[in-house]
């Protein structure tokens, strides 16, 4: 198991990194318990660059892999302040109820729909070999006319969701890391994490496509397949990618399908399985509705002995050709097949490191 160092002495934020990156190959730890003592200069000009001088910095001192994050509150109305020096606006020991009054006399008179204001959160990971993993995430909403919660912590009171109808400050834990913007920048790194490395000898994959925005369904099969080690979904998530690793409560290897959503995502990802190299992909550019023959020559080429594909709503395993099994899981939404039955395959990986795929319904 590695290590990864969390630059940061906030205890909320290692007890959150800690329960998302739950199940991984990676363990977390604070920079006390790593004995830094590197005096860390925030002089970027982004939360990604400053996200980045912290990581940087505890990594050289340390030589483990290391995660930072920097974060705070953009108003558009007072042209982004106070943006990047959120945590330093009107003075490091100023309490955040000062803060907060004098941000909403700042907007006095603005008018709703220009009171548009997010939180915003640059995670990284940094590894000692230098190369450097990044996530960016936002959780938008406008700024109240006062300010309301005991929940969270500094600009969560004015900080209101018309959506939910409160604050942040008035959101529950489970309901603010839900949709927060660092437990969504969490999770999309816990994805980039889990490509660094294999998952385990013995793993247990859900592999799921076209489940069209139908989180119900998927949330049925993930009941139905616990535990596993990594969800594959091939595409078609209908935007509901961050519901889908929300559920998922696992590494996710997520890409994009043909209908409208998810655009965000890659058109392909390669992720290894107990050492067997697999092509996630949709299939729809590679004719998949009418022959396997191109995407399994695409994954023959990329060293791949799996391609993972959707597009057909039809669950298919053709394992017939030695070198590369094309899988299909059909669909959780909209099922093509005669029994028309919402379906999802479950790939288990036994300790020789041989593969096994079986169809399941809902």
């Amino acid at each position: 198991m590695a290590t990864i160092v969390f630059a940061t002495g906030n205890q909320g934020k290692l007890r959150e990194i800690r329960q998302i990156l739950r199940g991984t190959d990676f363990e977390v730890i604070s920079m006390k318990e790593a004995g830094c003592r590197s005096e860390i200069i925030e002089n970027g000009t982004t939360f990604l660059e400053n996200a980045l001088i912290k990581a940087r910095t505890i990594c050289q001192e340390t030589g483990c892999i290391t995660m930072a994050d920097d974060s705070g509150l953009v108003i558009d109305a007072l042209g982004g302040e106070p943006g990047i020096y959120s945590a330093r606006y009107m003075g490091e020991d100023t309490s955040y109820e000062i803060k907060n009054a004098e941000l909403i006399r700042r907007l006095e008179g603005v008018p709703e729909e220009k009171r548009t204001a997010r939180f915003v959160c640059a995670l990284v990971t940094v590894f000692p070999d230098g190369h450097e993993l990044t996530a960016e995430e936002s959780f938008d909403g406008i700024i109240g006319h006062e300010a309301r919660g005991e929940n969270g912590f500094g600009y969560d009171p004015i900080l209101y969701l018309p959506e939910y109808g409160r604050t942040s400050a008035e959101l529950t834990p489970d309901e603010k890391n839900a949709i927060s913007h660092r437990g969504k920048a969490l999770r999309k790194m816990r994805d980039l994490l889990a490509k660094e490395g294999e998952v385990k000898l013995g793993a247990k994959v859900l592999v799921v496509t076209d489940t069209h925005g139908s989180v119900e369904n998927f949330k049925k099969a993930v009941e139905k397949c616990r535990p596993f080690d990594l969800v594959i979904h091939c595409g078609d998530t209908q935007g509901e990618d961050d519901r889908i690793r929300e559920i998922a409560g696992v590494p996710c290897v997520i890409v994009r399908g043909n209908c409208p959503g998810g655009r965000h995502l890659p058109e392909e990802e390669i992720v290894t399985v107990s050492g067997i190299r697999c092509l996630v992909e949709h299939g729809h550019m590679d004719e998949i509705s009418w022959t396997d023959y191109l995407v399994r020559e695409k994954a023959r080429a990329k060293g791949c002995q799996v391609a993972f594909c959707g597009h057909t709503h039809i669950p298919r395993v053709n394992a017939n050709d030695s070198e590369v099994a094309v899988v299909n899981p059909g669909s959780l939404e909209r099922p093509r097949q005669e029994r028309r039955k919402p379906t999802f395959i479950v790939m288990t990986v036994d300790r020789n490191g041989s593969a096994m795929y079986t169809v399941n319904t809902l």
